[in-house]
């Protein structure tokens, strides 16, 4: 009943894991863990010491810097894809724990390498938990810190150092570097498409994501669900404001913090939006896996981008969503530009275009993240609890949506109060208020994050052919549920003047 077993392919991180639980089952206590080494800490089942000589000399010669036979890289790749390296094949040793055990089963859990890296304190303490310990924030960093991998190459008892005495080979580092994406060093395009074809369609099949790289693990921690679905509790008084990303988000997180500050504007002048409207994804504190969540004061008001599917329920009567929509034409190229700011890559336009209409960007497919959320609250089903706000029509009437958006979170305010909210909300107000800007995340940047918040700004960027395909893509598949959207100013007054709303 107490044994604890870490199961794994070969070089997936199982030493690291190994290290990481040790330390967990010692209270985080290092001390405990300092004189005795990993071997013999977490010990292999199947290797033991009368066995590493026999083993290490003759089936993992592989290895880089082992005795001869050498095999090129060009032949691993072949005898790795194969399945004919020490351990058999990578994809039916994954498959068959995932297929026997990846579903509710409250004693086996699955840790993703890519995880660890992304977010190391989570995972610790989700680790932890599974295990029975729950452990502050000192305790978690304490092991983090101990088991960076920096620290684990230095460390004689968690390094295999005298494994690696035993085959002859001391001076090697049986812990490398530990990276996402090293293989990118490594591969060829050529290769890495192979790998592509052998395992993509079949993880795609069996419903287990991978990932290849840092910011596709950052992403996965961000949207797999446990940080939200497994962990947060929806409060009578919460208000979520949920959208694809670059949809007016910030801009709804305004006006909805001023109106739940009742229209005072010195209510919000001294904290910035990140603050009174945080991102249960982002937030700094998001690394303590949702628990800070639960310890903020009511009414709470967060903001996220997350799929429906990773979300709590709201069609009953806990809590209130508002979902902002925004025509997809303009979030791409909102979208291009935040990103190239922050994280200056060099995918160029016409390459951006295709990844957000073929959904490969961070948070997915925007037609899907739409329509999802529509189907679930919007049309026919009258959720009294959710309200969709289009970004067109914050900029075709904001008065009227600023009243809108009151009434439907319980304040009646005067037409001066409205307008007050109005003011303090425009989008050159906002663009030059640092409590609003998010100045304290883009302040090593040189433009800001509220940029010109046009309709139609896709205009200056997309090529005819471009915008034809975003109309092919969007068009017929948003009139088939009945989701109304507009790429131009004229079209959002007018549908204001006719109807009040863009969306009904």
């Amino acid at each position: 009943p107490t044994d604890i077993w870490i199961c794994g392919y070969h070089k997936s991180g199982n030493t690291w894991l190994s290290e990481i639980v040790s330390l967990i089952m010692a209270d985080g206590v290092v001390a405990r863990v300092r004189e005795q080494p990993i071997s013999e800490r977490v010990p292999n089942i199947f290797y033991n010491r009368k066995v590493v000589v026999h083993d290490y000399n003759n089936s993992l010669r592989w290895f880089d810097g082992l005795p001869e036979p050498h095999i090129d890289f060009e032949d691993t790749c072949r005898l790795f894809i194969d399945g004919n390296l020490l351990n058999g094949d990578w994809l039916q040793h994954v498959t068959d724990y995932w297929l026997t055990y990846g579903s509710n089963h409250a004693n086996v859990l699955f840790v993703a390498y890519e995880e660890l890296c992304a977010d190391l304190p989570a995972m610790v303490r989700t680790i932890a938990r599974f295990l029975g310990k729950d452990f502050t924030d000192e305790t978690v960093d304490t092991i983090v810190n101990h088991c960076t991998f920096e620290l684990m190459k230095d460390n004689p008892m968690a390094n295999r150092s005298e494994q690696m005495e035993i085959i002859g080979n001391s001076g090697a580092k049986f812990v490398r570097n530990g990276k996402v994406g090293d293989w990118m060093r490594h591969m060829t395009d050529r290769q890495s498409a192979l790998f592509d074809e052998r395992y993509g369609q079949h993880l795609r099949a069996i419903g287990l994501r991978v990932c290849d790289t840092i910011e596709e693990a950052q992403h996965s921690m961000s949207t797999d669900g446990w940080i939200v679905q497994k962990e947060v509790t929806v409060r009578p008084t919460d208000i979520w404001l949920c959208g694809y990303p670059k949809s007016g988000n910030t801009w709804l997180s305004e006006i909805v913090s001023l109106i739940m500050a009742d229209g005072v504007i010195d209510r919000v002048t001294n904290r910035p939006i990140s603050e009174r409207v945080p991102n249960i994804i982002y937030s700094p504190n998001s690394s303590r896996n949702g628990c800070w969540f639960e310890g903020l004061i009511d009414p709470r008001i967060t903001l996220n981008h997350l799929d429906l599917k990773y979300l709590p329920r709201f069609d009953g009567k806990e809590g209130k969503m508002i979902y902002i929509i925004r025509n997809p034409k303009d979030v791409c190229v909102s979208y291009y530009h935040i990103n190239h700011m922050v994280k200056h890559t060099a995918i160029d336009w016409d390459d951006w275009c295709h990844l957000f209409l073929n959904g490969q960007l961070m948070f997915g497919d925007w037609l899907s993240h739409v329509t999802d959320f529509w189907l679930a609250y919007g049309t026919g089903n009258h959720c009294l609890n959710v309200l969709f706000v289009a970004y067109e029509e914050l900029i075709a009437d904001l008065p009227a949506m600023i009243a809108t958006i009151a009434r439907f979170l319980g304040k009646q305010f005067t037409a001066e109060t409205v307008a007050n909210i109005t003011t303090h909300c425009s989008l050159q107000t906002m663009r030059d208020n640092p409590m609003a800007n998010h100045s304290d995340i883009m302040n090593t940047l040189d433009k800001p994050f509220v940029r010109l918040g046009i309709i139609g700004d896709w205009r200056r960027h997309m090529t005819d052919t471009q915008s034809a395909l975003f109309d092919e893509r969007y068009g017929q598949q948003l009139q088939n549920i009945g989701l109304r959207v507009c790429d131009q100013l004229a079209d959002a007054q007018t549908c204001m003047l006719s109807y009040r709303r863009i969306i009904s």
